[in-house]
């Protein structure tokens, strides 16, 4: 057996597994039920079913992070700042996601003001000590933390990004005191704006002691299972990084799952040839959507993970809670609403056998013909009961005056409608024009809508990549180790000199270490963002590599052109150069997967119910499509892991990459 790199991702219905040989480019799949109270157990079954007992690599995606913010299942968390700033997290950000809400709740702070101290100590802006780092009154805090519950602390000074020498001190001496996890912001985040970056350090805090708790039991679970000789764990931005580094920054996790599949994604749209695409992962629990541009996924530093603002780099993934467990129900004025609960992998929708009480949307695909009630799920170990689904789809639509496949129906649709907002949500909003785009659809659910999506958007195409019930597996193959940095250093463009420039980066690039050895061919991207003097948002300018006389012309050049499309307009303001970023990527081994799995199927028939009628769709398997395929809808192309719907108006054929194209009849 040659190479064997591996990627574990675990959702909340499933936990999907891929391991590839790379003598014969053959791979093997499992796919077992989530263990949502201990989800590094899932991994163990993955592995155990697979007999994967040696890895050259594994990669591991997760919601422990997640999943710890949104359920506020972290560790009791203490923060220690700057004297006068104790309240920073009670005043929080005035904005909300509802305007005119009179009665919006931002819900409580990670850290309750109980156990937010403030310590004198003053550091200018640009780096002067104003006032020494009072240690009598830290050494009080001391006591004080260890009469609360705090389990770790979270340091965050005052303009720390300009200079971090009461930060380290500070740092150092709770940790010797405290014998606890010290999360302190200039190595979280060494950049300004007080209240984000130290939100994104008590984040980071918060949630560190869940991570290496975590992240320690998984690696256990691997050793008995397999002899690795690496483990990595996928990252917001789209890479990959040692455990312990994981373990040390858990707020750099906070959407890894989700990015793998962006990764892989992208890879199958550049494979379709197509560099403009939305991604659409739809899976058991959410929907996650994301956007990607001349084959690059957007980043942002202004995202969020539930309510928590975090600003470190991440995919600019849209989560709804729009699963294939999502449960319908009616609302207080009687409306039908689907999600955000999910009946999760137990008991899981009501089809599954296991006394799940409510309808969910998997009840209503396999209700509407869309999935094969012969099928199993998990691997085999779920059977599908149509009458299960029937008997609670026949409850919901006596509540709604409807029949059982009326209210099927109305799920399909009501579920379709709100991925389709969500869509809008992160293309038209942001002024871009879907039409132009192709939809990426994955996860188990995914290829099941996205047909209805891109149908109601007048999109081109559905691009269905081979086996995309486990794509975001896939993603963590193809993943490179990254590393980033950053650090706030404000300065007027017209100041800014090509020597200082370089420097500025080469000390950036000095300060991007890993625990594993990086290769000569490594990549360095240089990034800066910039704004109008006044100005209270940024746009990231890619560096050029080779820092010239010309520099500063093109990043105000770059600045300008991207300043208009993204907002419509330029002003003739003096430019400053805020945030400059570096990020160090190491190409892993990327192994050649041959989906070519061409075997004599046959077609079959079944009735489907779609746009108010009955139709008779075609039932074809994946395996037996080779790159000549081409049929009209309606059909149903089924996979081991997934069906795609090909709607009665929509045609579907398959490329040379083996990717099912569904053509929507959208394209301008």
């Amino acid at each position: 057996m040659g190479q064997t790199p591996t990627g574990i991702d675990i959702g909340g219905t499933f936990t999907d597994f891929i391991s590839v040989d790379t003598d014969d480019d053959s791979y093997q799949v499992v796919k077992t039920p989530s263990t949502k109270d201990a989800p590094e157990r899932a991994v163990g079954d993955a592995l155990s079913v697979s007999g994967v007992t040696t890895a050259s690599r594994i990669s591991h995606g997760t919601t422990v992070v997640t999943n710890a913010i949104l359920e506020r299942a972290g560790a009791p968390t203490a923060l220690v700042t700057t004297a006068g700033f104790e309240d920073m997290f009670v005043i929080d950000r005035q904005d909300r996601t509802d305007i005119y809400d009179l009665h919006y709740d931002r819900g409580d702070p990670l850290v309750p003001r109980y156990r937010c101290f403030g310590v004198g100590e003053r550091i200018h802006s640009d780096g002067e000590v104003v006032e020494p780092l009072d240690l009598e009154k830290l050494d009080e805090v001391v006591d004080v933390i260890r009469a609360t519950d705090a389990e770790t602390v979270a340091v965050s000074f005052l303009h720390s990004y300009a200079n971090d020498e009461h930060e380290r001190e500070a740092a150092d001496y709770l940790r010797d005191c405290l014998d606890i996890p010290v999360s302190r912001s200039s190595s979280v985040l060494p950049e300004f704006r007080e209240y984000e970056r130290t939100n994104t350090t008590a984040v980071n805090a918060y949630t560190r002691p869940v991570a290496e708790a975590y992240l320690e039991r998984l690696t256990d679970e691997i050793d008995a299972h397999c002899d690795a000789a690496e483990t990595l764990i996928m990252r917001s931005d789209g890479g990959v990084v040692p455990v312990e580094e994981a373990a040390t920054q858990p707020v750099y996790l906070g959407v890894s799952g989700p990015a793998a599949g962006v990764v892989a994604a992208t890879e199958a749209a550049q494979n379709a040839g197509t560099s403009d695409v939305l991604t659409f992962d739809m899976g058991g629990t959410s929907a996650d959507m994301s956007l990607v541009r001349n084959g690059e996924p957007e980043l942002t530093t202004e995202g969020a993970i539930g309510e928590q603002s975090v600003s470190v780099p991440m995919y600019d993934i849209r989560t709804i809670g729009a699963g294939g467990g999502s449960i319908a129900h009616l609302d207080d004025g009687g409306l039908l609403k689907v999600g955000p609960e999910s009946a999760g992998a137990d008991p899981g929708p009501a089809c599954y056998g296991r006394n799940g009480p409510d309808p969910t949307v998997t009840d209503a695909n396999l209700a509407l013909g869309l999935m094969d009630p012969e099928a199993t799920l998990g691997g085999g170990a779920i059977n599908l009961s149509l009458d299960a689904a029937m008997d609670v789809l026949e409850e919901l639509g006596a509540a709604i005056d409807k029949d059982p496949l009326a209210a099927a129906e109305a799920i399909y649709e009501l579920v379709n409608m709100n991925m389709v907002e969500s869509a809008r949500v992160i293309s038209v909003q942001q002024g871009i024009d879907p039409r132009d785009f192709s939809l990426v659809a994955f996860g188990g659910a995914g290829p099941l809508h996205a047909p209805y999506i891109a149908r109601e958007l007048g999109m081109r195409s559905v691009i269905v990549p081979p086996q995309p019930g486990i794509l975001s597996a896939v993603g963590l193959l193809y993943s490179d180790v990254r590393r980033t940095t950053s650090k706030t250093d404000i300065r007027r463009l017209e100041e800014v000199t090509r020597e200082s420039l370089a420097a500025t980066f080469d000390r950036l690039e000095s300060n991007v270490g890993t625990n594993i050895a990086l290769p000569d061919d490594v990549t360095v991207t240089r990034t800066v963002d910039v704004r109008f003097a006044g100005q209270a948002h940024e746009v990231r300018v890619e560096v050029p590599e080779e820092i010239d006389a010309s520099v500063t012309e093109r990043i105000e050049s770059e600045f300008r052109t991207r300043h208009r499309e993204k907002f419509g307009f330029v002003m003739g303001s003096p430019i400053e150069l805020v945030t400059f970023r570096v990020a160090v990527l190491a190409p892993t081994d990327v192994p050649r997967l041959d989906w070519s799995t061409t075997e004599d199927a046959p077609t079959q028939k079944r009735e489907v119910f779609l746009d108010g009628e009955f139709h008779e769709a075609t039932v074809l398997e994946r395996r037996a499509l080779d790159p000549e395929f081409k049929t009209d809808g309606p059909a149903l192309v089924e996979m081991p892991d997934s069906t795609a719907v090909v709607l009665p108006d929509q045609s579907a054929r398959v490329d040379d990459s083996q990717n099912l194209i569904v053509e929507t009849g959208g394209e301008r």
